[in-house]
């Protein structure tokens, strides 16, 4: 995923949802940047940054703080953030996802997209030899896959997206930028 974000440029987008984003989450362990630093760079390349997030359980750990200063940040770049509200206080909104859509010579997209369960915040980051371990001081045995989608597919995952996005267009106004 953050190859894609680093790679996008004018014409180009990206759409992403997440159940939790802290604001000062990177992407791999040892990252120079957070992943929020690294939607901002690509707005400011002219890429077009969308993001969902879940509204959240009642404040668990600084989350909903995290999601207005992520809401606030990309929004004053020029992204565009959505504070997805159409699910339980109690229930939650699983679904993690990044689409991105590769603009073509001729104006079309090439979409690739990312789906699965693990949240990208810093204390689920972990590789095989579980040597990221402890970024936190503790270890939380998080063991959870993300697919790459190419092709036809991947405008299944950019429907699903789209969809949520617009079911919350006209709800809560100020919850999104």
């Amino acid at each position: 995923i953050q190859s894609h974000i680093n790679a996008l440029s004018a014409g180009d987008f990206c759409c992403y949802g997440a159940w939790i984003m802290y604001a000062d989450s990177t992407t791999l362990p040892g990252a120079t940047q957070t992943l929020l630093e690294e939607f901002i760079a690509a707005i400011g390349r002219g890429a077009d940054v969308r993001i969902s997030l879940y509204v959240g359980m009642p404040d668990a750990g600084g989350q909903r703080q995290s999601h207005l200063r992520v809401k606030n940040d990309i929004g004053a770049a020029g992204g565009e953030v959505i504070i997805d509200i159409h699910h339980p206080v109690q229930g939650s909104q699983h679904q993690k996802y990044a689409i991105f859509g590769k603009q073509l010579a001729t104006g079309e997209y090439q979409l690739t997209a990312f789906c699965g369960g693990i949240d990208p915040v810093y204390d689920r980051i972990d590789d095989p030899q579980h040597s990221a371990t402890g970024i936190l001081g503790v270890y939380h045995g998080w063991h959870d896959v993300h697919s790459k989608v190419e092709g036809p597919a991947a405008a299944y995952i950019w429907y699903d997206f789209a969809s949520r996005w617009n079911e919350n267009l006209d709800a809560w106004s100020f919850l999104r930028t």
